[in-house]
C-alpha cells in the first residue's frame, strides 16, 4: 500500500490517533514509544562509541558487550536481520546508512574488505 506510513511494520493500531487509543492504551502506547526511543538512543551511542574506538569501524563482533554490561554485538546483530529499532523510523536507518564504518552486511563491511586485501597482500607477498 503506497500509503503505509510504516513500511510494512505492524503498529496493533496503538499509533497516535489510532482506534485504540482509548483508556490506557494512549498511556501504553506513550510507554512503549519511550522504551523504543530509549533502546535506540543506547544503541547510538554505544554503537558510536565502538566506532570511535575502533577507527570508525562499526564491525562489532556477535559476542562483544560494552564494559557496562550491554551486548553491542547481539544488537547490531538483530538490527541487521530483524531492522530491529528500524521499522517506523526511517531517519534511524537514514542515520545509520550516513555512517562510514556501517554495513547491512558484516562480512561486506569496509573493515572486512581492507582487512581481506592486507590478508590477501601479504599472503601474496610470503609465497613469493
Amino acid at each position: 500500500d503506497e500509503d503505509d506510513d510504516h513500511g510494512g511494520c505492524q503498529t496493533f493500531n496503538l499509533t497516535p490517533g489510532g482506534q485504540a487509543n482509548a483508556g490506557g492504551a494512549q498511556k501504553w502506547w506513550e510507554a512503549m514509544w519511550a522504551r523504543s526511543q530509549q533502546a535506540w538512543l543506547t544503541f547510538q551511542a554505544e554503537l558510536q562509541k565502538y566506532a570511535k574506538a575502533n577507527d570508525g569501524d562499526m564491525k562489532v563482533p556477535d559476542i562483544y558487550s560494552t564494559a557496562n554490561g550491554y551486548n553491542l554485538g547481539a544488537a547490531v546483530r538483530v538490527v541487521r536481520s530483524r531492522d530491529t529499532h528500524l521499522c517506523g523510523y526511517p531517519e534511524r536507518r537514514e542515520w545509520l546508512d550516513s555512517q562510514s564504518g556501517w554495513s547491512w552486511n558484516r562480512y561486506f563491511a569496509p573493515a572486512w574488505r581492507t582487512a581481506s586485501t592486507s590478508r590477501s597482500t601479504v599472503s601474496a607477498a610470503m609465497a613469493r
